[in-house]
């Protein structure tokens, strides 16, 4: 039996106003806004399940300051209905929730201890009258925390098991902003007990042993680079050290990225039986959960020149989702992207003589020439830089920027000029 248990949640977001969704699916968009909230209910829920004995929430629990008068009253009265249930909860604020931006009207009841910023503190937390756990947080004051604020935490002398609440980033994680960076050694050197991490959203024990270091992820997916399961940790000690640690799934959305081979599927009827074998899938796997699919579709099918139409697609995957109830579990087909290939022996046609040969084998050597790629897209950036659109597509061109890029830039080109060109074949057949 261990000596006391705990969850380890962090990111709640709430707030998150899911704008880009909410501006081409309201209903969508409502029902994200929704899950949100849900899976904090389904946080709360599980604390008094589990009667577990405090909560920790690593930063960021709403998405921008201390929320709307809204989100405000959904934690609130998350928090009391916790302290009806005599669990304490230990917050700490993040770059999205900095403690300059909470509301001086938001009171906190008496279970929760909300840590300041600066340096970190520690509160004991006592079981059966005796200590059993030594809390320590630090809040970011504002949103630009750029310390290591790891470095400033040390294991008391004296103290029983120790914890750390930290949110920033560790290592080199590209993902998020570099906010309060800091190694895995920095948590090593404090001999605490267990770090509660958060602000990356991907959930991963970082560390196992002494210490035990956890992402927990954000307890709700936002877009397709979020995908999974998002939830919490359940973490049980024993005898001063973490004896279990269990990921409780609390999102009642889960984005899904599926990479689907169409090298086998030619025809229509095979390419939306295939997506429904997809759905039942998932509804038979987690009947009790959303499901928001963004396909991925690869290999070389007489469905290409198909796939390519975006406003055919467009139209497609909208009569796939007229069905959706989303007062209930449902699946969505965002629309995917198309990575096929025509179905033809491209390697064979690079040998032959005419045009389609020509643009084959530049883009061959294109793949093998960053620099001339370079030189090239910035004279396209120059061009587009002098038309009036500019202003409305200079946002997209961070995603072309850098050479990890270019692989992707050079695939989705060639797959357009084969589009257009065989489009003008079968017109001229």
């Amino acid at each position: 039996m261990s000596d006391f248990k705990f969850i380890h949640a962090a990111d709640l977001h709430l707030d998150s106003p899911f704008k880009n969704i909410l501006s081409l699916n309201p209903e969508l968009g409502d029902v994200l806004r929704k899950s949100s909230v849900a899976a904090f209910h389904n946080l709360v829920d599980i604390c008094i399940q589990e009667e577990i004995d405090f909560l920790l929430v690593s930063g960021d629990s709403f998405d921008s300051g201390s929320g709307s008068l809204a989100a405000q009253n959904i934690f609130i009265g998350g928090m009391r209905k916790l302290e009806d249930a005599n669990i304490r909860v230990y917050i700490i604020c993040g770059n999205h929730d900095p403690l300059s931006s909470w509301s001086r009207a938001l009171k906190l009841p008496a279970n929760v201890h909300r840590f300041e910023s600066g340096s970190p503190q520690f509160q004991l937390f006592e079981k059966n009258g005796k200590p059993a756990a030594a809390i320590h947080g630090v809040s970011f004051k504002e949103r630009e925390e750029k310390r290591n604020l790891a470095v400033q935490f040390s294991k008391k002398s004296g103290h029983p098991f120790s914890i750390a609440m930290l949110h920033g980033n560790l290592g080199q994680n590209t993902g998020h902003e570099p906010y309060c960076p800091f190694i895995a050694e920095d948590l090593r050197a404090s001999e605490m007990d267990y770090w509660a991490l958060g602000h990356i959203h991907k959930r991963e024990v970082v560390l196992e042993g002494i210490p035990t270091a956890v992402y927990p992820g954000n307890l709700q997916g936002r877009h397709f680079n979020e995908p999974g399961e998002k939830g919490s940790y359940l973490v049980e000690v024993e005898n001063q050290s973490v004896s279990n640690l269990y990921f409780k799934s609390l999102a009642p959305l889960i984005f899904h990225r599926k990479s689907i081979d169409l090298s086998n599927t030619h025809d229509l009827a095979s390419f939306i039986v295939l997506l429904e074998n997809l759905k039942l899938e998932l509804e038979e796997e987690m009947p009790e959960h959303s499901h928001l699919i963004k396909a991925e579709f690869t290999g070389r099918t007489q469905l290409f020149q198909v796939l390519m139409d975006e406003t055919e697609l467009t139209e497609l995957f909208g009569q796939l989702n007229e069905s959706i109830n989303y007062d209930q579990p449902f699946v969505y087909f965002d629309l995917p992207k198309n990575r096929t290939g025509p179905f033809i022996d491209l390697e064979q046609r690079k040998q032959s003589s005419d045009f389609l040969a020509d643009l084959l084998n530049e883009f061959e050597r294109l793949t093998g020439d960053k620099e001339l790629l370079r030189e090239i897209l910035a004279e396209i950036t120059a061009e587009l830089s002098s038309h009036q659109s500019y202003k409305y597509i200079k946002k997209y061109l961070a995603e072309v920027e850098g050479e990890n890029s270019y692989p992707t830039i050079l695939e989705s080109a060639r797959q357009k000029c084969l589009s257009g060109l065989f489009a003008h074949e079968k017109k001229s057949q």
